[in-house]
């Protein structure tokens, strides 16, 4: 049975405190909440370690367009305000949160989709979904996949294969990839085909360009549809703050958009740019580099777990050793030592930390200078 404080509220408001609230709400945007655990038991704080929703649920996600989707009663799931009341009431095996004003909900094995309200919007009809994005949702049924708007039409009808990477499922600028037995392309909103089925291997558009392979050649198309005159022997990356990583004689090193070679290859493997670094490794050990391809941070054998490097966010990238996680700034040096089994990386100053199985596991928070906001409890 759901205590009294997480129900909904019963009393009739008039159409004046209506208003005052609305304006309110517009003067004061929601606060920023985070999950906390204590003892098992999930809750919410806000960025100054205030407990602002007591600990009282099973599980909890973070919030999302004002709600937060929550278990419980080791069953069922619901959302609840910023508040910690129920706005959906627990009724659902699995949700997931909202966005575009529409949240994902299993019923009786099959997908479907809520409004903020809880109303079925999109009955359950479907053996996957994903979120909104850009007004369409990637939907599979009977193996295929289309795209829904956010009424629930099928714009474009169940009729491609499953892309090889989740990422490349959703709608970004306009375009969405989609595969049809070996081939690959690009389609707008409405189905319609911006590049053809026509490549073996297609990458999602980043920053105007899309990397493709045909046969043993790598490069990139622009997304007007053209190619780039450069071509490489082995794989390629998306372009970030203006370069790309490319692959020659078995070693990556770094294209500008004319396609021209600025960072040699000489790396054994390598990241993507973010903040003006990207980690690589070098004679078998991870460091950095900058934009002119200088070593900022020396490949140490502590860093080797290439897998695990982390982008910079905030000025701070994930690291490990020892199968442990934290946080190394733009000098290599430990920000926040490993000490954690998952971390998240920055956003807004925050990161979150994880200690423990996931049955059991204990959240925390630290912020930039690499002090705890909150320990795990």
């Amino acid at each position: 049975m759901i205590p009294q404080r997480h129900t909904l509220p019963r009393i009739a408001l008039c159409g004046l405190c209506i208003a005052l609230s609305a304006q309110a709400q517009t003067e004061n945007p929601p606060q920023t909440l985070y999950p906390i655990t204590e003892q098992g038991v999930w809750g919410f704080m806000d960025r100054t370690e205030q407990v602002v929703i007591e600990p009282d649920f099973r599980l909890a996600r973070d919030f999302s367009e004002g709600l937060a989707s929550v278990q419980y009663d080791r069953v069922d799931w619901g959302f609840i305000d910023t508040r910690g009341e129920f706005v959906i009431k627990p009724r659902f095996k699995e949700v997931r949160n909202f966005s575009e004003g529409r949240a994902t909900v299993l019923v009786d094995g099959k997908w479907g989709y809520i409004d903020r309200k809880g109303e079925v919007i999109i009955p359950p009809s479907y053996e996957r979904v994903r979120d909104f994005s850009e007004g369409r949702a990637w939907v599979l049924r009977e193996g295929k996949v289309g795209y829904i708007d956010l009424a629930g039409k099928e714009v474009i009808p169940p009729q491609f294969d499953v892309p090889f990477e989740r990422e490349q499922d959703d709608f970004k600028n306009g375009l969405v990839l989609v595969r049809k037995g070996t081939q690959m392309g690009f389609i707008d909103p409405y189905g319609r085909f911006v590049f053809p089925l026509e490549f073996e291997a297609l990458g999602a558009l980043s920053e105007g360009f899309a990397w493709v392979r045909s046969g043993r050649e790598w490069g990139y198309v622009i997304r007007e549809g053209k190619r780039m005159a450069a071509k490489f022997d082995g794989q390629v990356g998306p372009f970030r703050e203006g370069l790309a990583r490319i692959s020659s004689g078995g070693l990556c090193g770094y294209i500008d958009t004319t396609g021209t070679i600025v960072i040699p290859p000489a790396f054994e493997e390598a990241g993507n740019f973010s903040e003006g670094h990207t980690w690589v490794v070098f004679k078998g050990f991870l460091g950095y580099i900058d934009r002119t391809g200088k070593q900022v941070v020396k490949a140490k054998q502590e860093f080797i777990n290439a897998q695990s490097a982390g982008e910079f966010r905030e000025g701070l990238a994930i690291a490990t050793q020892g199968g442990l996680f934290g946080f190394v700034d733009k000098k290599g040096n430990w920000k926040v030592g490993p000490q954690f089994d998952r971390v998240t990386p920055f956003k807004d100053g925050i990161a979150r930390v994880e200690k423990g199985a996931r049955a059991n596991v204990k959240v925390g928070y630290v912020n930039l200078k690499g002090k705890y906001i909150r320990k795990p409890k």
